[in-house]
């Protein structure tokens, strides 16, 4: 069962590395692939309940949401579509300062993902 589970999501990776690379991102599959890649890492249990407690709050606002790095916390990847409920979803982050919440942005250009500058949200 491991072995399937890596390879699903190694699929989900090349799904969403080539939706990426299109010059208009279909921006709700990929919300839909992060939610499934997080599942898929969350069944491997490389989460931990912060995690999935903000994955809760990421689902209620219809935003995609992965953990990301080596696993067990720190940091999360999320994608917004245009049915997402983004100031909601930052609003909702803002309250969880206090427990270590922070969130980067960052925007896709012609050159692909560039974080030129950084913002943490603050109150």
């Amino acid at each position: 069962m491991f072995n399937s589970l890596i390879g699903s999501i190694g699929t989900v990776t090349n799904e969403f590395e080539a939706l990426i690379k299109e010059k208009h991102v279909d921006a709700e599959k990929l919300v839909y692939l992060i939610k499934v890649n997080h599942k898929i890492l969350q069944s491997l249990q490389l989460s931990v309940p912060m995690i999935d407690k903000l994955t809760l709050i990421a689902d209620e606002h219809k935003v995609g949401i992965k953990i990301t790095g080596a696993g067990c916390g720190g940091c999360l990847l999320a994608v917004y579509s245009p049915h997402s409920e983004v100031d909601k979803f930052k609003a909702a982050l803002l309250e969880l300062k206090d427990e270590g919440v922070k969130l980067i942005e960052a925007a896709k250009n012609d050159q692909g993902f560039k974080l030129d500058t950084w913002e943490v949200l603050q109150n």
